[in-house]
């Protein structure tokens, strides 16, 4: 599975597989485009087996270079949306119906507010909330704004009609999470290494003074553990996930973090210096096992999950 950069479980009381989002990140074409479709892989929990591409169906030849998932349970059949990346400075959101071994394409959702779409998180109702991390499509203001480290990112709310923006001025924003409850938002900062803390508010607006909890780390995905633990994977050295983007013999190390809903104390349950996962993307605890993924290489690691306080 090369690039297994996000994964979510499938939306069931007990998840009996997950769902990877995979791409190859570094097989480029000579346009800079990535050279070969990506795909979404079903991996069963249980020891030993095996990842198998899902098939997608009634779907047209549009690339497909899947990025940030989520899924939603719905009768009679879950959903799963995608955020897919054709072409350069090209996003949309697709919709697939979750089937025994095939996804079944349902429809595409466009937006001028998908800019630079990473990551999504979709609730029952239809809302949408969908991390950019950049706040500009390319070119030089793109450039600028990595260089001069600009918190120029946002997220945007889709309420099953209308996309406005959420929430702004977010160093590189990334993983997305609602509580069960519904009371709050958490989107991981890359660039401000760390995590927000916003209220939702009556129709699913967000507060405009989010709480701000440091991890002096690159947040990445989000993932809820319990309805009270929230997992956290994190980049240490940007520098080193740079360096790793482009050599994967080059080391990036990977960092995992709990956040309690409630309290929103914090505590990191794991730390690696690359040598056996790097670039640490998404982490989920399931069943007292810790499933970890990584944005460029094409494995998954599991392990022990660490006891809770």
């Amino acid at each position: 599975m090369p690039g297994p950069e996000d994964f979510e479980p499938e939306p069931v009381l007990k998840p009996a597989r997950i769902f990877v989002s995979s791409q190859n990140r570094r097989l480029l074409d000579e346009a800079g485009e990535f050279a070969r479709n990506g795909a979404i892989f079903q991996l069963s929990l249980e020891t030993g087996s095996v990842p198998e591409a899902m098939i997608l169906t009634e779907r047209d030849a549009l690339p497909f270079h899947p990025h940030g998932i989520s899924a939603v349970a719905r009768t009679p059949f879950p959903l799963l949306y995608v955020i897919n990346h054709p072409v350069h400075h090209s996003h949309v959101i697709e919709v697939f119906e979750i089937r025994q071994k095939e996804l079944r394409f349902v429809r595409r959702l466009r937006s001028s507010l998908l800019i630079s779409p990473n990551d999504l998180v979709a609730l029952p109702d239809g809302q949408l909330y969908v991390t950019n991390d950049h706040g500009t499509q390319g070119g030089f203001s793109r450039l600028l704004e990595d260089l001069l480290a600009l918190r120029q990112s946002n997220v945007v709310r889709f309420d099953g009609v209308t996309w406005r923006v959420a929430a702004r001025n977010i160093g590189f924003a990334n993983g997305v999470a609602v509580s069960q409850a519904g009371d709050k938002l958490f989107v991981g900062g890359s660039r401000d290494r760390g995590v927000y803390v916003f209220n939702r508010l009556a129709g699913g607006a967000l507060s405009d003074a989010p709480r701000f909890l440091d991890l002096d780390s690159g947040a990445d995905n989000l993932m809820w553990e319990t309805p009270e633990w929230l997992n956290v994977t994190a980049h240490p050295s940007a520098l080193d996930f740079l360096s790793h983007a482009g050599d994967a013999a080059k080391p990036s190390p990977s960092e995992v973090f709990r956040i309690h809903a409630e309290t929103l104390r914090v505590s990191r349950i794991y730390r690696d210096s690359g040598a056996q996962i790097s670039a640490s993307s998404t982490a989920l605890i399931l069943a007292n096992r810790m499933i970890i993924s990584q944005v460029f290489e094409d494995f998954v690691i599991s392990c022990d999950a660490p006891p809770k306080p």
